[in-house]
């Protein structure tokens, strides 16, 4: 008699379709019956590969019955064992609010295998009715399938319940920029102001905050007139400990387009000559008190900047000019709007910025061209006679 496969064993044949079929024992039930999930796969290798990845998921207790687990459950897990490792600490602070805060709420209670597609789209309905915007209504349901995909590739369940639910529209934000004459009045403000100069420096590089804030010397080239982006700064708490301090971390860029390079001109050379020549007469009064990190942009002491008081300086100056509703991120936008203006092409502006897909880059482009045109518009008035 043939020995029965036990919990966690599987096995593989070829079908007369000339696919892949995987035969995994996910749990034997009370009556001592097995309950068994097909996977399947184009080649052998594929079907192997999807009965292992099942395997071991079930050997490392990830799901012990399938039919009992709930939607709470299984994002703990798919937290724990497809997010944790993978994003930066403040990326995963920020998908577990929306799971505690958000998602399971509404949605937690059900059983992983009984949620269907009108749940999904009742938790979206509520989330909009709550006032959430379309951009983080939109943030919540992604993260929501993609945990439910995780499920389905894991063989947990046989389809996405999140597939073709109806979400907000998203209107293209309103784009605020600088223009020229409040540009040359937040310059002059600037230079008066400690650590005013990395602004001016990202007026003439379009560079994010944090990508600022990560700046090292060592990532100049000076004999080429060039920088390096390598590293990003950013702000978040312990994974582990939700309750601990806020701590500052030092990864790479987001993506792999941020990973570039920006030629500098002679007033970014300018700028950090002056930046240079302050931070050596820094060095020189706090002596031993100095933590020389290589960083360009940094405290008296050369300690990090704290990006949330990097914030507090840019508002500063942006109120001793009387300019209102703006934030650090807007330079990046004026950087780009003079290059619109000054007939920098939108493939050159997409890598200067690092944008991985140039629709970012062109959405910035049409805000300025739609000005230009209405300004251009004028000069043909005097054409027609009336």
């Amino acid at each position: 008699m043939a020995k029965k496969r036990g919990q966690n064993e599987g096995s593989i044949r070829k079908r007369k379709d000339g696919t892949w079929e995987a035969r995994v024992t996910v749990f034997i039930d009370t009556n001592g019956k097995q309950v068994r999930k097909s996977l399947y796969g184009k080649t052998k290798k594929e079907a192997f590969e999807k009965m292992t990845d099942l395997q071991n998921s079930l050997q490392k207790g990830i799901l012990t019955n399938p039919t009992e687990i709930t939607i709470s459950d299984w994002l703990e897990q798919y937290m724990l064992k497809y997010k944790k490792k993978y994003v930066r600490p403040a990326t995963y602070n920020n998908y577990a609010v929306k799971v505690n805060n958000h998602i399971n709420p509404i949605i937690g209670h059900y059983k992983l295998k009984s949620l269907q597609q009108i749940h999904v789209q009742d938790m979206v309905n509520r989330l909009q009715d709550k006032g959430l915007s379309p951009s983080t209504v939109k943030d919540i349901y992604k993260l929501l399938h993609n945990a439910l995909e995780t499920a389905m590739d894991a063989g947990y369940i046989v389809r996405n319940p999140a597939n073709r639910v109806k979400l907000p529209k998203i209107q293209r934000p309103q784009i605020n920029v600088l223009t020229t004459e409040q540009q040359d009045a937040f310059v002059e403000q600037a230079k008066k102001t400690y650590m005013g100069s990395m602004y001016i420096f990202d007026l003439c590089t379009g560079m994010r905050l944090g990508e600022l804030l990560a700046l090292r010397w060592s990532d100049i080239d000076f004999p080429n007139d060039k920088l390096s982006v390598n590293h990003s700064l950013y702000k978040a708490k312990d994974p582990d400990d939700p309750s601990s301090r806020w701590r500052l971390y030092f990864g790479a860029p987001k993506t792999e387009a941020g990973k570039r390079t920006i030629p500098l001109n002679d007033v970014a050379i300018k700028v950090l000559a002056d930046v240079f020549e302050r931070q050596e007469e820094s060095k020189k009064k706090a002596g031993e008190a100095y933590e020389d990190d290589d960083l360009v942009f940094c405290t008296q002491l050369g300690r990090p900047l704290d990006p949330n008081n990097m914030r507090r300086t840019f508002y500063s100056i942006c109120d001793k000019i009387g300019v209102k509703g703006l934030h650090p991120h807007c330079l990046r936008h004026t950087f780009t709007t003079r290059g619109a203006e000054n007939d920098v092409d939108v493939r050159v502006m997409q890598r200067l910025l690092g944008h991985s897909n140039i629709q970012q880059t062109a959405n910035t482009y049409t805000h300025v061209l739609d000005t230009l045109k209405q300004e251009d518009i004028k000069k043909l008035e005097s054409t027609v006679k009336y």
